[in-house]
């Protein structure tokens, strides 16, 4: 009452519409309230987009890694394979023909040196163990 005694007197029809709006109960039907519940969902709705393409977004570029992974190691494993291949057949080939030469020269066989399969061999397990 007394917000209206004093408008009377200042004038002020803000005065007015601010009371007579504060005094109305909130209306559930109103277009304001409408509105602003439809903007809220709208933002919900972009941001649950946006986090579904996030998600495929990651799960996309994971499957790519993986893959990419896959075919780093299968590529690792052959290289090694083919290394393993080649130190056997030269050892092999160096066995056969030192110990020939070593034994028409001298009569001694040199001893054969296991160290560089035998580190090969332990790569490729541990290369052909890998997920």
């Amino acid at each position: 009452m007394e917000l209206r005694e004093r408008h009377k007197v200042t004038g002020d029809p803000r005065e007015v519409e601010a009371s007579s709006i504060c005094k109305e109960p909130a209306d559930d039907n109103s277009d304001e309230l409408l509105r602003l519940k439809q903007q809220v969902h709208a933002l919900e709705q972009n941001l649950l987009d946006r986090a579904l393409d996030h998600e495929q977004k990651l799960a996309e570029q994971r499957s790519m890694l993986e893959a990419q992974l896959a075919s780093q190691q299968n590529h690792f494993s052959n290289e090694c394979e083919k290394l393993w291949r080649a130190i056997s057949h030269a050892n092999m080939v160096g066995r056969a023909a030192p110990s020939a030469h070593s034994a028409a020269a001298s009569g001694v066989s040199r001893p054969h040196d296991p160290s560089a399969a035998s580190v090969l061999r332990q790569i490729y397990t541990a290369v052909s163990e890998l997920p």
